[in-house]
């Protein structure tokens, strides 16, 4: 399988269910040079009550706003835009395989503007987007790009800040895999995971070289922005959990805000952002703000969004093998990096994260070793649905 990173993968969803209030923000980005925005809906209490707008500071020269209140709601496309005015550009960095697709989509649904990547193949530039999508320093990203926009003021052609985007390896590498399946074989994006016979192959050729890209491409991003003042660290298992997406997503939300130029939706609606751009789907998203993020917002609770993800949700497109197996020496060397990247990095949040890779892999290796000794494939894995 040849490597052949494109944004052609991108198809909006078309199935959209009914919901009672409407409220306008993005979801989905189209294929290249298209993006798309929703109106995104919410059940306020399921008595068509408004929620008043408020939350998150909103910056000129326009917010998201409530648009047209419906029987039962609904989400309907229309197109994101280009901001018309300067705005400070963010990097979205991750390892190719861990929700690249996803965060560019939320960026969209929270700001309203169209976002981009170190190719440009939507045609915007530096100043008229809000994001910057990029893979580097892995084999996939444009090193060009990267070394002409150094941290510094954003007028200059800079970008001093960054949104990086971590997803478990054990995941992250066969999620890449499937999108290289799907170039490969000229088969749509996020629609088809790769053979088990593919992933085998793959796996016993490319496994040491992307576990170490993985690693390095962390550690790369981590010191080109060492300050946590200029940089948000997400996982895609935060991002996609059921309790806590909701205010991950509000700390991205957050973040965004702080740019120049930069609308964010009112903090109401972001749970309903993230059902529809997340999980597919626009109900309960109210009642999950009453409850939840009325006492998790602002915080990070020690393993709260951070639980291993189910290929079987809703966010995931992809049909066939959902399960990749590692030897177990393969899941010791995942490990072993992951550790060695948390004692390097005295980051709270990254620690967080990176433990509960750890509990993962070797909750992995306890299955393993109490499964058949005759099971050539080793280890449990995991389909990914992130690109």
């Amino acid at each position: 399988i040849r490597s052949k990173m494109t944004e052609q993968e991108l198809h909006p969803r078309t199935a959209r269910r009914k919901r009672t209030l409407l409220l306008s923000a993005t979801a989905f980005a189209g294929a290249a040079g298209a993006a798309a925005l929703y109106s995104i809906s919410r059940d306020a209490d399921g008595d068509g009550s408004i929620f008043s707008p408020g939350g998150l500071r909103v910056s000129p020269p326009q917010h998201r706003t409530t648009s047209v209140a419906l029987p039962h709601g609904g989400c309907r496309v229309t197109p994101a835009t280009g901001p018309g005015h300067f705005v400070d550009p963010t990097f979205t960095a991750s390892y190719p395989g861990s929700g690249a697709k996803m965060v560019w989509n939320l960026v969209e649904g929270l700001t309203g503007y169209v976002t981009g990547d170190e190719w440009t193949t939507n045609g915007h530039k530096l100043g008229g987007m809000v994001t910057v999508k990029t893979h580097y320093p892995h084999s996939e990203g444009n090193k060009k790009f990267i070394d002409d926009v150094k941290p510094g003021d954003p007028k200059d052609g800079k970008i001093d800040r960054l949104i990086l985007i971590l997803r478990n390896p054990q995941k992250a590498i066969p999620s890449y895999l499937n999108f290289l399946y799907e170039v490969e074989n000229n088969l749509d994006g996020h629609s088809t995971r790769a053979p088990l016979e593919e992933w085998f192959a793959f796996r016993d050729h490319e496994f040491d070289k992307q576990i170490r890209q993985w690693r390095e491409h962390a550690e790369y991003w981590l010191k080109r922005y060492p300050n946590p003042a200029d940089r948000l660290i997400l996982s895609f298992e935060g991002l996609t959990d059921d309790r806590g997406g909701p205010v991950f997503v509000g700390e991205l939300a957050k973040f965004l805000d702080k740019g120049t130029g930069v609308p964010v939706i009112y903090s109401e609606s972001v749970p309903c952002v993230w059902e529809t751009v997340v999980k597919n789907r626009g109900q309960q998203a109210a009642r999950l703000a009453a409850t939840e993020a009325r006492h998790l917002v602002g915080g990070n609770p020690k393993g709260l969004g951070l639980s291993d993800s189910d290929p079987s949700n809703p966010q995931s497109l992809r049909k066939g093998q959902a399960v990749y197996p590692y030897t177990e020496v393969q899941l010791d060397v995942m490990i072993r990096n992951i550790l060695e990247l948390k004692q390097k990095h005295n980051d709270f949040k990254l620690g967080q994260i990176l433990d509960s890779y750890v509990n993962a892999l070797n909750g992995v290796k306890a299955s393993v070793r109490a499964a058949s000794s005759g099971n050539a494939g080793g280890g449990g894995g995991g389909g990914g649905n992130g690109n």
